[in-house]
């Protein structure tokens, strides 16, 4: 079974420990026991969550898949990895960069077949372990004047990409599944009650961790494209939970608040592309709104 933590108090989460200061981070913890050490796909691992979580997941012994674009950010991952490597107490864990665009198919067919190749010994894998759906971007802008193509790269990234590598990676964490009615709860994790007279349920060993953002349970002036993503992948994640539910599969949607990570700094890149090029009657009328939203994203 997986469990997953989130080292920063938003919602409930306890508060950070010492080193990870304002960095929430995914933990996904296994005690299924396998020829192969425990696996994940992280997409987005280039920086911030992503890249902490990376990491984090390696130091503890599992084998990371890490979503990046460039082939230059894997290797800053992979040495990053290494220069940890002798404070580690686990052993075992490594990272294995894979070329991921989120809004490109082929990017991710060819990670997905990557990932399969490694997990594979003998022409048997073991399965991939956990996912966590982590690319996003934010752009900025009020509605009456977003551009719809910048509307739509919001939808496309944080939402419809997210289904893209769900669809391609959920074959892969279906490989090596323990069969209907065996125990593969964690220690002190509760199992799921059995419908009267149902079919048996496999144990809860895979999970899927969709990164939301607390602007999908509250709207905020100027992020209306980056709301409705996370709004919807609120939706397409609990969907998602029911449909698997009693195949083996937990689905987890976190929330974070405001982290201090570079989709900021290149938010207000893309936003102030936008903000720009907004005629001076409309800057006048918004003005003060963007400013005061302005101000909070460099606090962030």
């Amino acid at each position: 079974a997986l469990q997953t933590r989130c080292h920063r108090r938003v919602g409930g989460f306890p508060a950070p420990r010492a080193g990870l200061k304002r960095y929430c981070v995914v933990r996904v913890v296994a005690s299924q026991q396998t020829l192969q050490p425990p696996s994940v796909v992280i997409t987005g691992a280039s920086s911030g969550i992503g890249r902490q979580s990376a990491l984090l997941m390696a130091s503890k012994g599992w084998h990371v898949f890490a979503g990046v674009r460039k082939p230059s950010d894997g290797e800053a991952l992979q040495q990053a990895a290494a220069a940890q490597a002798p404070t580690n107490t686990n052993t075992g864990g490594s990272i294995t960069p894979v070329i991921i665009d989120v809004t490109k198919p082929d990017t991710i067919t060819s990670a997905a077949q990557k990932v399969h190749a490694v997990l594979s010994v003998s022409g048997q894998s073991q399965g991939l372990t956990g996912l966590v759906n982590n690319a996003g971007k934010v752009t900025l802008a009020p509605l009456e004047h977003m551009p719809i193509e910048v509307f739509e790269d919001q939808i496309n990234v944080n939402l419809t990409g997210v289904l893209r590598v769900t669809q391609a990676f959920l074959p892969l964490m279906r490989e090596g599944l323990q069969p209907p009615g065996s125990t593969g709860q964690a220690d002190g994790e509760e199992e799921d009650e059995e419908d009267v007279g149902g079919p048996a349920k496999h144990p809860k060993t895979r999970r899927i961790v969709n990164i939301s953002s607390q602007s999908g349970t509250v709207a905020l002036p100027l992020f209306g494209g980056y709301s409705a993503s996370k709004f919807a992948l609120e939706a397409v994640s609990d969907c998602l939970r029911y449909e698997l539910d009693g195949q083996g599969f937990d689905v987890v949607c976190l929330k974070p608040g405001a982290v201090k990570s570079d989709i900021w700094s290149r938010a207000h890149v893309a936003s102030s592309s936008v903000l720009d090029a907004l005629p001076p009657s409309v800057k006048a009328t918004y003005g003060a709104l963007i400013e005061q939203v302005d101000r909070a994203a460099k606090k962030a």
